[in-house]
């Protein structure tokens, strides 16, 4: 499977099951199979976490962080 994280911070850090695995946006990053937990953080911003479904076709957007 395939996951692609945008965000609008450079510095935003991104965690995928607890394990960080880049800071800034990636696209189209190879990633295990099943449902997945993604938390982003950045300075300045509230944290934020969303679990993506197995094998979801449709986009699972975060809301944009309060400063």
């Amino acid at each position: 499977a395939t996951l692609t994280v945008r965000v609008t911070d450079a510095a935003a850090r991104i965690s995928i099951n607890d394990d960080a695995v880049a800071t800034g946006s990636f696209e189209n990053t190879l990633v295990d199979a099943g449902a997945l937990r993604v938390h982003v953080t950045a300075p300045g911003y509230a944290a934020q976490a969303r679990e993506v479904p197995e094998a979801s076709p449709r986009p699972c957007f975060l809301p944009a962080p309060r400063r």
